[in-house]
């Protein structure tokens, strides 16, 4: 649903982008530092859904937003979104304090395996898109 000024997230979208012209990055610059794909970032500007809480965390962690204010501009309720998406560490950790201890232990020790699982992903990633422009170097001279 469009608000009078345009899609929900334009806001938060048009906040992202003054940071990061001021800090003279570019996209990549961005969507590197920040994990979120850049037409995720450039789709904020123009979809018609408000943006996922984890991508709003991301994107205003990297660039110093206060969360609260963050989430104002992208039309979210950051009390619904933490519990909804505990998507960062710090998240994580509040809401993992509230267990008892061995509940606690459990889904430290998954969220520990689900890290490495990431880690390793993404080396895989970076590794073949390094083969993937040595290739495209090789075959286009």
């Amino acid at each position: 649903m469009e608000h009078e000024t345009g899609p929900p997230g334009l806001p938060f979208w048009k906040r992202i982008e003054t940071e990061r012209i001021a800090r003279t990055w570019t996209a990549t610059d961005l969507h590197r530092r920040s994990g979120v794909a850049r037409s995720t970032i450039n789709n904020l500007a123009t979809q018609r859904r408000r943006p996922r809480p984890a991508t709003v965390v991301a994107l205003a962690d990297t660039l110093g937003i206060p969360r609260d204010e963050a989430f104002a501009l992208a039309g979210l309720d950051p009390e619904a979104a933490a519990v909804g998406e505990a998507a960062t560490d710090g998240t994580l950790d509040e809401l993992l304090a509230r267990l008892p201890e061995e509940r606690r232990q459990e889904l430290s020790r998954w969220r520990e395996e689900e890290r490495e699982r990431y880690e390793r992903a993404r080396e895989d990633y970076e590794r073949n898109l390094s083969r993937i422009a040595k290739i495209l170097r090789d075959e286009l001279g």
